[in-house]
């Protein structure tokens, strides 16, 4: 459960790409994480969306949980 003031990553890129030969399917390796700080979490049940403080560059943005894999660092 995500809560106010957890640090957290999620991947926005990577910088390789590998595939197999024995199919069409490609996969990001070595990921490049942005790292926030949560400061809201949505207030119903479903809690598809978290307002995020992206430390790095200092701007605020919307982490939706469905398309954007969060990770709790702390």
């Amino acid at each position: 459960m995500l809560k106010k003031g957890q640090l957290v990553r999620w991947v926005v890129d990577y910088r390789a790409f590998e595939a197999y030969d024995d199919s069409n399917i490609v996969r990001g390796i070595d990921p490049i994480y942005k790292y926030g700080i949560i400061m809201e979490v949505g207030s119903d049940n479903q809690c598809v969306v978290v307002c995020c403080y992206e430390k790095d560059i200092s701007r605020w943005l919307m982490l939706n949980l469905i398309h954007d894999n969060i990770e709790v660092i702390n």
